[in-house]
């Protein structure tokens, strides 16, 4: 459990000092905050170093994260493109359960989309969709995955097979989940993945989060058992983490 304390403060402690003392220096928004959140989501992987070096110097990920082409491919394909129907899921779900709210001109996107840009940007819903649908099924994962793999080398290299040592994986799989959705608090209670505007709040957020990331989780540490390597695995995570947005 030491390597597990140690994995926890360091991953903890420097995500949330970049997330909390970019809000108090004002960057809550804008590309300069999506850069320090670009950032963060790499301290789960210096989370495992500094873990190592602290705790002797012993090999602590039980997977690699290096590509193991031979025998993965409908592996890969699937973590390439499951993202497309989990979406498409998604969204029917949220029409059946908040028809009322389901807003087909995009609006918030749409707002989203010009303070990242810093001006005013206005499309159609059909070329939205249609922009977000041909990059997550083309170039979108090869660029996602040098930001997401930071957070995989953590969550699935180390956490949970860390935990599955100790418990069940049924356990490991619910603490996980718990405890990097719990990861991302200061991140959402800033707006950036439900919004601020909503029943609830922030506390609600922070269990849907939770609930989302135990689900993700699942998915992603079976697609890692059978490919031993996190390699591709970890697009599928900032794939559904940006549409969960």
């Amino acid at each position: 459990m030491k390597k597990i304390g140690w994995y926890l403060l360091f991953s903890f402690g420097v995500a949330w000092a970049l997330w909390i003392g970019g809000y108090l220096l004002g960057f809550s928004s804008g590309l300069l905050f999506t850069a320090i959140g670009a950032v963060a989501m790499w301290a789960p992987a210096l989370a495992v170093w500094l873990t190592r070096k602290v705790t002797g110097g012993e090999k602590i990920l039980a997977v690699t994260w290096r590509p193991l082409l031979k025998g993965n491919g409908r592996w890969y394909g699937i973590a390439w493109l499951a993202p497309v129907l989990f979406v498409l899921l998604g969204g029917a779900l949220y029409f059946l359960v908040c028809s009322r709210q389901f807003d087909l001109s995009f609006a918030l996107l749409n707002e989203q989309m010009a303070a990242t840009a810093g001006q005013g940007l206005a499309l159609s819903p059909v070329l939205l969709i249609l922009i977000q649908v041909v990059s997550a099924i083309t170039y979108g994962p090869l660029i996602n995955m040098f930001f997401a793999v930071g957070e995989e080398i953590g969550w699935r290299g180390f956490l949970f097979p860390a935990l599955s040592e100790r418990m069940s994986k049924t356990k490991a799989h619910i603490l996980t989940g718990i405890i990097w959705g719990v990861w991302h608090t200061p991140y959402n209670m800033m707006g950036h993945n439900y919004g601020t505007v909503y029943f609830g709040y922030p506390w609600l957020g922070i269990v849907a989060m939770c609930f989302f990331t135990f689900s993700v989780g699942v998915f992603l540490s079976w697609l890692t058992e059978k490919t031993k390597t996190i390699y591709f695995i970890f697009n599928f995570s900032f794939f559904i983490g940006c549409y969960a947005g």
